[in-house]
């Protein structure tokens, strides 16, 4: 089944710890890699609504343009590993099926909230400061060293899970 949505965590594609607010290198890009898919793109952040909403902003994600939704938690009542944010998300975009949603955390946590929710591919990456053995760890389907890479990640599941052989005839 093709993934329709992916749910990163804002930690897995800026670095917002200081004062300078970086995006992760090569974000932008694949974040309209993914756009032009025509894949729903939201994030999710353990902090206050306000914050999360600036960072975005200042990114120049927020507003549909790249992300369509950032859920925080100033949005649900309880934070992962309870799954409310996907949830969330995914009403807000009017997708109904969590099996066709990615979710991308570099965090054991954030890996255990995509799995809980029903998300049939858990990507990790391991630029944000927690080791490969850590995630692996943690459910999830897939590894990489940064969230930029995960367009050609999803291309790689899109591929091994085509049909083999010649297509129907209709």
């Amino acid at each position: 089944m093709p993934i329709e949505f992916v749910v990163f965590d804002l930690d897995a594609v800026a670095d917002i710890q200081d004062a300078s607010l970086r995006e992760v290198f090569g974000m932008t890009p694949s974040l309209r890699r993914l756009r032009a898919r025509g894949l729903g793109i939201a994030v999710t952040a353990a902090r206050h609504r306000m914050d999360a909403h600036d960072a975005l902003s200042r990114l120049g994600w927020l507003g549909g343009e790249l992300v369509d939704v950032c859920v925080t938690a100033s949005d649900v009542p309880r934070m992962a590993p309870f799954p409310d944010m996907i949830p969330y998300a995914m009403k807000e975009l009017g997708a109904r099926d969590p099996s066709r949603v990615a979710k991308v955390s570099g965090t054991p946590l954030g890996l255990l909230q995509g799995a809980t929710a029903g998300c049939s591919i858990l990507i990790g990456v391991t630029d944000r400061g927690v080791r490969e053995s850590v995630l692996r760890g943690a459910p999830c389907t897939h590894i990489a060293p940064t969230a930029a890479l995960v367009p050609e990640l999803l291309d790689r599941v899109s591929r091994a899970s085509a049909p083999v052989g010649p297509s129907p005839v209709a």
